[in-house]
């Protein structure tokens, strides 16, 4: 799991390069879903958006500025497809206050 450093007062956006398995079932993420959460550490998710890219093979998850309060956070992107769904990044983030 990977760790990001985040400054309050700035917005956060993450693009998700996607792959997938040659021969696979899905091939696009395209017609599918996205979203983006960020669960401070006990407490409540906060939804960011995420938009499936026209190529279908990338996802750009994003959180305004002050949306997320300095602390500790869990963040996930999933996505689903045909029934299916996958986290396509799971992550550690600290948010710390902007000055």
């Amino acid at each position: 799991m990977t760790s990001i450093e985040h400054f309050q007062a700035d917005d956060l956006v993450i693009l998700v390069p996607v792959t997938f398995d040659a021969g696979a079932a899905i091939s696009s993420l395209t017609g599918g879903t996205a979203v983006a959460r960020a669960k401070l550490d006990g407490g409540s998710p906060v939804m960011g958006t995420a938009t499936i890219q026209p190529s279908g093979t990338d996802v750009v998850a994003s959180w305004p500025e002050n949306a997320l309060i300095p602390g500790h956070y869990t963040v996930q992107v999933r996505a689903t497809k045909d029934g299916f769904t996958k986290t396509l990044i799971g992550s550690r983030m600290t948010v710390l206050p902007s000055v």
